[in-house]
């Protein structure tokens, strides 16, 4: 009897580079099994790539493992598969930030950037200054917009600038005042809605406790309203009032006389 064994055989299956999604050019597998015989394919994550025949059909971004396999002949045992990965890289994306042109003036409401993308109608997160909550405040924010898509990636960067607004005060004139007049309320308003802070020029007149007068004796002082603004409001412009204390009027007694 003559037995003639099938012989062993191996493959040789190159590394695969990577592709791009959205590459419709044709991906070839080139799998050479040293019988001469035809290799096979499979896909490990069909949701990546699928593969018919010899031909790679990319699906999305990803990454999936390519198997070439020979399952041998009546003169050829099956051969070792050999595995190699296939990675789908993300398409890149154009982004442009909108509605953040130019500086805008502090309105108490949120400033929010608007995206466009292309292709279009992509998911972008926008982040100000590292944060995702639009900011209120005046000041001036680092834009980030990036692309949050399985198959697409860009992003875009600019900055955006919240101005403080200008304020004013009004403070009306102050009517006479007489020695022994009690304390009175300094009526100075500013239009950013902060308080008023208050100087006087001559503290033998009156002294000012928080936004209250307290008369000292007669005389004229100047009075001054400020308000230094905030976070979001510049300081206004000083206003200055006159405060005049007239002296008490000397109380004339008539006494009876006498017979």
């Amino acid at each position: 009897t003559m037995t003639i064994a099938r012989a062993p055989q191996t493959i040789t299956f190159n590394v695969l580079a990577s592709r791009t999604y959205g590459n419709e050019m044709p991906y070839l597998l080139f799998a050479t099994p040293s019988s001469g015989l035809t290799a096979t394919y499979s896909s490990s994550n069909p949701a990546v790539a699928t593969v018919t025949g010899d031909q790679v059909k990319i699906a999305s971004a990803g990454t999936t493992t390519i198997t070439a396999y020979q399952g041998g002949d009546n003169n050829h045992l099956p051969a070792v598969p050999v595995q190699r990965p296939f990675t789908v890289e993300k398409a890149a994306a154009w982004v442009s930030l909108t509605g953040i042109e130019g500086p805008s003036t502090y309105n108490g409401k949120p400033r929010v950037a608007g995206t466009v993308t292309s292709p279009a109608g992509l998911t972008v997160s926008v982040t100000y200054n590292g944060v995702g909550t639009p900011p209120v405040n005046a000041g001036i924010y680092a834009v980030m917009a990036t692309v949050q898509d399985a198959n697409y990636e860009g992003s875009s960067a600019a900055t955006m600038t919240i101005e403080k607004v200008p304020q004013n005060i009004t403070f009306p004139a102050l009517a006479f005042t007489t020695e022994g007049d009690r304390p009175f309320p300094l009526p100075a308003t500013s239009s950013s809605g902060l308080p008023a802070t208050y100087e006087i020029s001559d503290p033998t007149v009156a002294v000012i406790n928080g936004s209250t007068v307290v008369i000292k004796g007669a005389g004229a002082a100047t009075i001054t309203a400020y308000q230094t603004g905030d976070d979001n409001y510049l300081p206004a412009e000083p206003v200055q009032q006159v405060l005049i204390v007239r002296g008490q009027q000397p109380r004339i007694v008539v006494l009876p006389v006498e017979n």
